[in-house]
């Protein structure tokens, strides 16, 4: 059983209680239910004190008994504390003259008692709110205006102990502001030397607040967290007053918290302040520990400078760490204090230990492919310089912009190498700065313990995909390493490919800016002292090793603005590579100068200078050329018998075909292949798909055949269910060329798909297989790849048909009128009917702009060039019209029965069995509208035209659920599909769009004066011209 308790008691409470014999029985009464008994003390005593002792009620509690006994003390205190709060004693300072009439009413109040202590002091005690009643009492009849001499000579100064956290918490809950408001005069201040609460001013005043004071530290809410040891121990070196502040004042808890034995007492406001307090403490402190198996590491140099560093950056009030090192033969290394400080502490530590520790272990492994991925995998950027045995005076390292150290794989390795040294003078460089570093600095520090003298640290942005500045920052990076190094007077410097890594830079990008810089460098500096740039390649480049290594020699030592390596893996000997220069045409004879010295049969030039350069296309042409011929005529040719210019813009095409036409002809050996009546027609070479073969081979393991043979049917019925196939066919597959093929291709590398190419049906089939999402966006894909060849197909048929029309002409170079080609014809003619002014069209490889109400047209040098516009049918007044036909009489609308033996039946059977083989016609009827617009347009067609349907009117839209992806960027195509069928099978089709009108009647398309729209002669269908946007159809 618990010992008992001695409590002292007040004695002028002990005589009031004394005097109400129900209020000790009632007392007595609530302390039993804590299991606790009273030992009241004598009834004349000077210094009273009360026993609380443990009722025998405590040892019938049975399953309770040991938790109320561990208890038991702290419960019964806290009780009769609460209890004994009721009453109180106070001394009054009194005055003779008013003190008696006053006494007079107050002993009538059974609730407290008064007892004088001499002519000018009274204690009065009782129950708490009948003193504090009399108190105001006495305090009203006795306050007198008193001067303030007179309140210096009666002031008293006391001192009340109290821990510094627990009168922290009382002040934030408003302890001083409430004395202020009650006691003006009263001084009251915390002596933190002495831990004591000084209170000075008139008696009654002072042990007022002090009664106070204590009764709120003794009633003050308590609990005691249970806690990590390590914590603890943490928390036992640091001051518990700052901690608590940071830990909560900060976060508006008011609370505090105490060491005792093991445990941490929380000490708050209020209940709220200590749930939110434990918390905090719980979730705000942490340790974490690293188990150190070889003890050799943490005896070395390194190890303890990088300690001191960690001990010396972690050790502010708000990321305070303790780490404990290894002690006897326990190799464990623990890390206590604030949650985030002590997580990246035990990340730099764990990772010089991983970084340290060198292991052996012969693993068997059954498969050759787990070995060759490992050692692919275990590979490492910087070992592989220092196996080559390459030294540099520089090297450059690359940092993010939250300028946090050692993130990359190279950043890493440096650091591993460097020691925290590195990272200490980077910080170091950082505060140094009077500008924080931003995107694009250049930082410099020593090379601490690496085999170079200097390290560079650029700050890299993340990739933007070419949406913003970071390609410049990029090269600004690049420019600033290099002139760096010439002005610390040094020879070398090695690059990494910058970005490339977790900023997402792509490598051929950046491989081709390095190499553009540094020759641009070379070439735009007189070096001093810089000489060799190495560039660091990893060992999974292996296709690009080759070519960047010889670049990499040769930088600065290029020989007539060239430097020549072998082709890699082009299918050519060597790559010739140009420093960037305005003279194309020097550049080009150099070229063909040294290939006939290097007896070089053949070369191929791109068109040099038209992309970054910007050079324009038709001077970069004529120069080539003029290179050409005089490189083929002036010089005695021997060896290089072959010349190719390789074109990939499609706009640059009539450039060099315009330029080489005007050498045709001529001395040189110059044969012109290009469009035109006079084009060399050569036999279609068959495309063909590559067919696709992916192999994949799963390796299982298991603890049983049972579960490896499930394993194995799940990956066969997963692979079952995800396949598909989707068969597309077209008449227009039938002419897909190489760029159609080369995009099939690449849809099916990138793709879970096979593609198949099948000519044998009529019309040609495209077969798609493999996982359903892909066979869908490859569909879609193949789909607006069709499409697309339709557009270009009609837009050409458009043109054809306005040719037909009008012919637009600008004058030639003999006098005569030369036509337009026939894309411009149209363009000038939509322009006309849209009644736009003006238009820029190309003459004689001038920009011009057309006055299309004048047909004038103005050039870059301001001259005026007459344009013509000449209708075909202008003169042409009687229509012959086959025998068959019969007049229209003004009808808008006429259904006209095609016989079965007609050549209109016969053409669209035809058609119709290529691609319906199973169905059979019921009926066959011309357009009327097509009709119609035959009868006046007849003339000039020359010929009954044929009758071609583009879109059925009518029909059902089919929808395949296996088909539908999830993907967003795939469901939106498949959506627009859907639409569009649907549209045709309620009815709609291309033939209508011509006659839409809006919501008044007014055509929307363009119409001529019988009020039809233009006619494709081709298709056999209404057109809709551009700038229309039909919204509703006639009738």
């Amino acid at each position: 059983m618990p010992d008992p308790i001695g409590v002292p008691l007040d004695p002028y409470v002990w005589q009031f209680l004394q005097k109400q014999a129900k209020l000790m029985q009632d007392i007595n009464q609530e302390m039993a239910v804590c299991h606790c008994e009273l030992k009241w003390p004598q009834i004349v005593c000077a210094n009273p004190e009360i026993t609380l002792c443990p009722s025998s009620s405590l040892s019938k509690q049975k399953k309770a008994m040991i938790r109320l006994i561990k208890t038991w003390k702290q419960d019964a205190l806290a009780e009769f504390s609460r209890i004994m709060a009721r009453y109180v004693a106070i001394k009054c300072k009194i005055k003779s003259v008013h003190w008696k009439d006053t006494k007079n009413r107050l002993v009538k109040d059974v609730a407290l008692i008064i007892t004088d202590i001499s002519e000018e002091m009274v204690v009065i005690a009782g129950n708490r709110a009948a003193v504090d009643s009399a108190e105001k009492e006495v305090r009203k009849c006795m306050e007198k205006p008193m001067s303030q001499s007179e309140r210096e000579n009666q002031s008293i100064e006391i001192s009340v102990s109290v821990i510094p956290g627990r009168y922290a918490v009382l002040n934030n809950a408003g302890l001083e502001k409430n004395i202020h408001n009650e006691y003006p005069c009263l001084k009251i201040f915390y002596d933190d030397t002495k831990k004591t609460v000084q209170l000075c001013g008139l008696p009654v005043e002072v042990y007022k607040v002090k009664a106070d004071l204590l009764e709120k530290i003794l009633n003050m809410p308590c609990t005691s967290v249970p806690i990590d040891p390590y914590v603890f121990n943490y928390l036992q070196h640091v001051d518990n007053k700052p901690m608590s502040e940071i830990l909560f004042t900060r976060k508006k808890i008011n609370a505090f918290y105490e060491l005792e034995n093991d445990t941490v007492l929380l000490f708050g406001h209020a209940a709220k302040d200590l749930l939110e307090a434990e918390n905090q403490i719980k979730t705000g402190l942490q340790h974490k520990c690293i188990q150190v198996e070889n003890g050799e590491i943490i005896k070395k140099q390194q190890w303890s400078s990088l300690l001191a560093f960690l001990r010396k950056k972690y050790s502010s009030p708000q990321e305070n760490v303790v780490i404990d090192e290894p002690v006897g033969k326990e190799n464990k290394v623990i890390i206590a204090g604030f949650s985030k400080a002590v997580t990246e502490v035990y990340q730099k530590l764990n990772d010089f230990i991983d970084r340290n520790t060198h292991m052996e272990k012969v693993i068997p492994a059954k498969s050759l492919v787990a070995v060759q991925f490992v050692e692919k995998e275990k590979s490492s950027l910087y070992l592989q310089l220092r196996k080559k045995g390459v030294t540099t005076d520089v090297v450059v390292n690359s940092v993010g912009t939250d300028l946090n150290f050692g993130r990359g794989p190279l950043c890493k390795a440096l650091l591993a190498k460097a020691g925290p040294e590195l990272e200490a003078e980077f910080d170091k460089e950082i505060d140094r700065n009077s500008v924080f570093p931003d995107e694009g600095s250049v930082l410099c520090t020593t090379g601490c313990a690496l085999a170079c003298k200097y390290v560079l640290h650029a700050i890299v942005p993340l990739w933007d995909g070419l949406q913003g500045q970071t390609l410049k920052i990029l090269e600004g990076i690049i420019d600033s390493c290099l002139k760096k190094t010439e002005e610390l007077g040094l020879n070398s410097i090695a690059f990494p490919a910058i970005g490339t890594g977790g900023f997402g830079f792509p490598k051929t990008l950046v491989s081709e800016l390095m190499f553009d810089m540094v020759f641009k460098f070379s070439s735009n500096h007189t070096q001093k002292t810089l000489k060799e740039v190495h560039f660091l390649l990893s060992p999974k480049d292996l296709d690009n090793i080759q070519v960047e290594e010889e670049c990499a020699q040769h930088a600065g030592l290029s020989e007539n603005g060239m430097v020549i390596t072998q082709g890699g893996k082009l299918l050519c000997k060597k790559i010739m590579h140009l420093i960037s220069s305005n003279d194309v045409k020097s550049q080009v004879s150099v070229v063909l100068e040294k290939c006939e010295r290097r007896k070089y049969k053949s070369v191929s030039f791109p068109a040099i200078g038209t992309g970054q350069a910007g050079q324009y296309p038709a001077k970069v042409a004529d120069e080539m050329l003029d290179a050409i011929v005089e490189f083929a005529t002036e010089t005695s040719v021997q060896h290089l018998k072959k010349i190719k210019i390789v074109i990939f813009q499609a706009n640059m095409l009539r450039d060099f075909y315009e330029s080489m036409k005007k050498r045709e002809g001529s001395d040189s050996s110059i044969t012109v292949f290009s469009g035109g009546k006079t084009q060399l027609i050569e036999k279609k070479k068959p495309v063909v798909l590559e067919k696709k073969v992916d192999l994949a081979t799963f390796q299982i393991c298991g603890e049983s055949k049972k579960n490896v043979d499930a394993t194995e049917s799940w990956i066969k019925n997963l692979i079952l269910k995800e396949q598909f196939e989707n068969i597309i066919s077209d008449e227009l597959i039938e002419n897909f060329d190489e760029r159609q093929i080369d995009a099939l291709a690449d849809l099916q590398r990138r793709k879970h798909v096979t593609i198949q190419l099948e000519n044998k049906h009529s019309p040609h089939h495209v077969k798609i297989s493999g996982i359903s999402r892909d066979v869908c966006f490859v569909s879609v894909e193949v789909q607006k790849m069709i499409q697309k060849m339709k557009d270009a197909e009609e837009e050409q048929s458009k043109a054809e048909l306005v040719y037909n029309l009008v012919e637009w002409r600008y004058p030639g170079s003999n006098g005569s009128f030369v036509a337009f080609d026939k894309l411009t014809n149209m363009q000038l003619e939509d322009a006309k009917i849209a009644k736009k002014t003006h238009l820029i069209v190309r003459i004689n490889k001038n920009n011009c702009s057309v006055d299309l109400n004048n047909l004038k047209a103005i050039d870059d040098q301001g001259r005026t060039i007459n344009i013509q516009r000449v209708p075909k049918n202008k003169d042409k007044q009687s229509i012959e019209l086959p025998a068959q036909w019969e007049d229209m009489r003004e009808e808008r609308v006429k259904l006209v029965n095609l016989k079965p033996s007609s050549r209109e039946y016969v053409e669209v059977q035809n058609r119709f069995k290529k691609t319906c083989p199973n169905f059979v016609i019921e009926k066959n009827k011309l357009f009327p509208q097509a009709i119609s617009y035959l009868e006046k347009t007849f003339q000039v067609r020359k010929s009954s035209g044929t009758i071609l349907l583009s879109r059925p009117i009518a029909g059902y839209a089919n929808l395949c659920p296996n088909m539908i992806s999830t993907q967003a960027q795939e469901f939106v195509g498949m959506l627009s599909t859907v639409k569009h069928e649907i549209i045709h099978a309620l009815g709609f089709s291309a033939g209508l769009f011509a006659f839409y009108r809006d919501d008044d009647g007014k055509p929307l398309t363009t119409r001529y004066a019988d009020g039809l729209p233009p006619f494709n002669e081709r298709l056999m269908l209404l057109l809709v011209l551009p700038g229309c946007n039909p919204l509703a159809v006639d009738g």
